[in-house]
């Protein structure tokens, strides 16, 4: 009986360490020409997880962190960052902003 409780006890504090991966998967594209932006980055705040969109501007990233917001940035645009929920799969379809500087020559 000690053995059996033992072993319950152990499966229930093993189910308890066991977190929910929070997933974050979608599309980013210009906001302007509606092009699929290649490399760009994706990343978890307060974490080191992340990633980059494939060649067709689609990503897809996980971790089992604490976090609930991700950042998504490219060289000539705004950064933006999303509100995720921690635990399930999000679906998040970005539309980067251009970063317009004028130089007065």
């Amino acid at each position: 009986m000690k053995q059996l409780l033992l072993i319950i006890g152990f499966l229930l504090l093993s189910f308890c360490g066991i977190s929910q991966a929070t997933i974050v998967q979608g599309v980013v594209k210009d906001s302007v020409t509606l092009e699929k932006i290649s490399f760009a980055r994706i990343k978890f705040i307060g974490g080191n997880a992340g990633g980059i969109t494939d060649t067709s501007g689609h990503f897809f990233i996980q971790t089992n962190q604490p976090t609930d917001s991700i950042e998504v940035s490219f060289i000539g645009y705004k950064p933006l960052r999303f509100h995720v929920s921690a635990g399930i799969t999000n679906e998040v379809n970005v539309l980067l902003v251009p970063a317009i500087r004028s130089f007065d020559v």
